[in-house]
C-alpha cells in the first residue's frame, strides 16, 4: 500500500518485460513474517482470531510499523531489507497461538524480514534487474503496512483469508475483509 507499493508494481512490470518473470513474480510483493506451514483442514477464522489475539497481546504497533532499511543486490537475490521488532514479536506470538489440531508442521516465525524483488533468475539478467531496482525502487519512500493471511492454493493461486490495517493509531488490528476464492 502507499508509494512503496506503487514503486513495486512498476518494478515488477518492468522486470518481467525486460527479463521475463522470475521466481519473485510467483508471489504478491510481501514481507513474510512466518515460514509456510501446512494444514489438512485449516480453520481460517481460528487463524484470524489467533492473529488478532497476538496483536492485542503485544500491543499497539509503533509508527512506522516497519522500516525498509536498504536495497540489497546479491548475485542471486535482490530485495529490500525490512526491520520491524513489532512484526517479529507478532509472528512469535501468532506462532504460539495458531491452532494446531490439523496442522502438519510448526509455524516458524521469521526474523530476517525482507521484500523479494528478484530471485531464481538467469545470471545474465542480474545486472539489468539490479539497474531496474536502483532506478525504480527507493528504499526510503513511504509505505502503508497491512497484515494479510494468505493461502497458497493449487495452480500457484493466492487466496486472501483476511487483512488487517496496521497503525493509524489503532490499539489493535482492524479486520478489513475476508475473501475466499475456491
Amino acid at each position: 500500500m502507499g508509494p512503496l507499493a506503487e514503486e513495486l508494481r512498476r518494478y515488477f512490470s518492468a522486470a518481467a518485460e525486460a527479463c521475463g518473470p522470475n521466481a519473485a513474480h510467483a508471489f504478491p510483493p510481501h514481507v513474510s513474517v512466518t515460514g509456510f506451514f501446512h494444514d489438512r483442514a485449516p480453520d481460517w477464522q481460528a487463524y484470524g482470531d489467533a492473529l488478532a489475539a497476538a496483536a492485542q497481546q503485544i500491543g499497539r504497533p509503533p509508527t512506522p510499523e516497519a522500516t525498509v532499511t536498504t536495497l540489497f543486490l546479491h548475485d542471486h537475490h535482490h530485495g529490500l531489507a525490512v526491520e520491524s521488532p513489532w512484526l517479529c514479536a507478532l509472528a512469535a506470538e501468532f506462532a504460539a497461538r495458531a491452532p494446531a489440531a490439523t496442522r502438519m508442521d510448526a509455524v516458524r516465525p521469521k526474523r530476517d524480514l525482507h521484500i523479494s524483488l528478484a530471485y531464481g533468475f538467469d545470471a545474465l539478467f542480474g545486472p539489468r534487474l539490479a539497474d531496474l531496482a536502483r532506478r525504480l525502487v527507493d528504499p526510503a519512500v513511504g509505505a502503508e503496512w497491512e497484515l494479510r493471511l494468505y493461502e497458497r492454493a493449487s495452480g500457484n493461486r493466492w487466496l486472501l483469508h483476511g487483512s488487517w490495517k496496521c497503525g493509524s493509531g489503532a490499539t489493535h488490528l482492524i479486520p478489513l475483509g475476508v475473501c475466499v476464492d475456491e
